[in-house]
């Protein structure tokens, strides 16, 4: 009897110890899984992990005929891994591009006015044409060509009367290295540009005739000289430089011809 008892008793205790043992054990695993959930949420938080690591685990069913099966499971557990650093977005640089203009300037062809005639300089270098009517050639000087007026008439640039026996138009061709017009017609007549010498119809004027460039300076007040100094380039290192007080010196200018 005290044999048995004994034996009661054992049992017993193996009990308790075995309910103990699993017990703890459930403990210790669910602190075990809430401690990776903790730390996957304030890792989650901090932004420091992004990806799961999927690890197999089992778990265990009952069958009705009382086998057991082993079922295979996921289970994810964090794996720490850098969030990527976002990638900067580079802009194309914006260059402005250079557009090419197209030039305003108007290009004349030559031309030589019905009823006019043409007269060549002494040396026949160049040509111009005149109106018979009412004007004349006057040659005085190698390659120089000079048009006066045989009437009188009010053709000069601001209504200025052009008296009969003065000068319509001179022209001279000369060397020209292709440098500034500008400074071409202003250092030809000896004339420095002033205030004082341009009336209040000063304007500078570009053109081209048969592609070849002309510059003219319109409403001058300079001594010795008419109100319009220009010239236009004739091409081989030669320039015609023109003096005029004639409003239409265009129509002029226009029948210009380099002949050597």
């Amino acid at each position: 009897m005290g044999e048995q008892g004994n034996k009661g008793k054992g049992g017993i205790i193996f009990i308790f110890i075995l309910i103990y043992l699993l017990s703890a054990g459930v403990l210790a695993y669910g602190a075990y899984e809430y401690g990776l959930y903790r730390g996957g949420v304030e890792l989650g938080e901090k932004g420091k992990v992004s990806l799961y690591d999927q690890v197999p685990s089992i778990t265990v069913t009952q069958e009705p005929s009382g086998g057991v099966t082993e079922v295979p499971i996921t289970d994810y557990r964090l794996q720490a891994t850098a969030t990527p650093k976002p990638t900067a977005v580079v802009k194309p640089s914006t260059i402005p591009t250079v557009t090419p203009t197209t030039s305003n300037l108007i290009n004349y062809q030559y031309q030589l006015p019905s009823g006019w005639q043409v007269v060549q300089a002494v040396d026949a270098s160049f040509e111009v044409g005149f109106e018979p009517k009412t004007t004349k050639p006057k040659l005085d000087t190698i390659g120089e060509i000079g048009v006066i007026s045989t009437v009188n008439s009010v053709s000069g640039i601001d209504g200025v009367k052009v008296i009969g026996g003065s000068l319509v138009i001179q022209v001279k061709i000369l060397s020209y290295s292709g440098t500034d017009k500008k400074s071409f017609v202003l250092n030809t007549a000896g004339v420095t540009l002033t205030d004082q010498n341009k009336t209040n119809n000063y304007k500078e004027v570009e053109f081209s005739i048969d592609g070849r460039s002309c510059y003219f300076l319109e409403g001058l007040n300079v001594p010795n000289y008419g109100a319009i100094l220009g010239m236009c380039d004739a091409g081989g290192g030669k320039a015609f430089w023109v003096n005029t007080g004639e409003k239409e010196y265009i129509s002029i200018v226009r029948s210009l011809k380099r002949l050597r």
